[in-house]
């Protein structure tokens, strides 16, 4: 009898703690605290891993394959989007090389694009302040 009561004590104290630190746990479908994305380290990825194709910055000269659009003109495209980026650097299109990217790499070459943003009537790709994010995935092919 006292085993019994002892495993049942037990077993309570182990659900009340981790009930009690369940909400310190975020939620499938809950954003996770990530770090602040980083145009600088944005920049200097794109300029290790996009440079070969695209036109990084405006002080460039260097020459680019016809049709392939400098960062500039990607980050003002009307339709741009975090996530329309995300998906394309998950998930590449051709000729552009899977350069397996971090999540963190990413944001950063978001953040980078983001300062590249000169339309003012465009909503910004990241969000000011503090930044949270869900993971994305890209769709089964």
């Amino acid at each position: 009898m006292r085993a019994r009561l002892s495993s049942k004590l037990l077993g309570y104290t182990v659900f009340a703690v981790f009930a009690g630190l369940t909400p310190l746990m975020p939620s499938s479908g809950d954003p996770l605290p990530g770090p602040e994305p980083s145009a600088d380290q944005g920049l200097l990825l794109a300029q290790r891993a996009c440079q070969g194709c695209h036109v990084i910055s405006d002080a460039e000269q260097s020459p680019t394959p016809a049709g392939i659009p400098t960062f500039r003109r990607i980050a003002n495209r009307p339709d741009q989007t975090a996530d329309r980026i995300t998906r394309i650097l998950i998930k590449p299109h051709r000729p552009m090389p899977d350069m397996h990217l971090t999540r963190d790499e990413i944001l950063d070459i978001i953040a980078y694009l983001d300062k590249l943003r000169t339309d003012g009537a465009l909503s910004p790709l990241l969000p000011p302040g503090k930044f949270d994010y869900k993971p994305i995935t890209p769709e089964p092919s």
